[in-house]
């Protein structure tokens, strides 16, 4: 999008050179702003990594001033460091509508901020209403970037999470010869505690549908040329065998007990069409 029209009037140099005079004052306020009205960010602003977040700040207003002077969009580098702040928010834990609201406050602050410095230099209101239109239309694109930039590493994430959790079901599925610490190391990457007891279910459709909803339960899927499994977790709570065996899509069940330094011990755990063999 560099090189395209960004803003449809120009602001005279005059108020350019106003804004950019003041840049630190106007990042200290943006920054106080957030933190008042934030208590997420508070400690998260005044620490280190505040250091990083004024930075980004900083380059943000004077790639602003810049792109106004040009009549051109920003370049891209200011939208990357904003996808990583993104990106960064999501690793911390933080969530995206408490950084959507951050963002709006420091919007807020930024249009305050350089409206007063204007309106202090005997600006022209119709230049003072274009500066306003330009930092809103600015601080929609850089939340955008950064908004990008959390659902990409949320997806990325939960894309690598489902993909460990199925090498663990399939670990459990076929267990012989597998180390037990495999398992727990696998257990560990896929956030999915092993039970002392588990069972498996042999699925009649290709895929778990409804059934892990109906047991009310984090249960691991896999499919194999066999079709689809789940690895269902303690197979005594509450009202789960009951579940198991009412509910029609699946055809076979196991049952494991895990015991600290060997592998799963399969036995029959139901009545079922295709009996299997007790494994070890």
């Amino acid at each position: 999008m560099t090189g395209e029209r960004w803003s449809s009037e120009a602001l005279s140099p005059d108020v350019v050179g106003i804004v950019r005079a003041a840049v630190g004052s106007l990042v200290d306020d943006v920054m106080a702003a957030v933190r008042a009205e934030h208590p997420t960010y508070d400690d998260v602003l005044a620490g280190p990594e505040g250091m990083g977040i004024r930075l980004g700040i900083e380059q943000a207003v004077r790639a602003f001033l810049e792109a106004i002077e040009r009549g051109r969009r920003p370049r891209g580098e200011t939208a990357e460091v904003w996808r990583r702040l993104g990106e960064a928010e999501f690793q911390a834990g933080r969530s995206l509508e408490a950084l959507r609201a951050a963002f709006r406050t420091g919007t807020r602050a930024a249009w305050r901020g350089a409206a007063s410095l204007a309106a202090a230099a005997g600006v022209a209101a119709p230049d003072v209403i274009t500066l306003a239109e330009a930092i809103f239309v600015y601080t929609d694109e850089l939340s955008a970037d950064v908004v990008e930039g959390y659902l990409q590493i949320q997806s990325n994430e939960a894309g690598e999470r489902e993909r460990r959790r199925r090498r663990l079901a399939s670990l459990l599925v076929e267990a012989e010869d597998h180390d037990p610490e495999v398992i727990a190391r696998a257990a560990e990457l896929a956030r999915w505690p092993v039970p002392r007891l588990l069972a498996v279910l042999a699925l009649a459709s290709e895929t778990p549908g409804a059934v892990p909803r109906k047991l009310d339960v984090d249960a691991l899927a896999v499919a194999d040329g066999d079709g689809a499994w789940l690895v269902i977790p303690d197979p005594d709570g509450p009202g789960r065998r009951a579940a198991m065996r009412s509910d029609r899509q699946w055809r076979r069940a196991r049952r494991a007990a895990l015991c600290a330094g060997h592998g799963p011990h399969w036995r029959s755990w139901s009545a079922e069409r295709s009996p299997m063999t007790t494994r070890r």
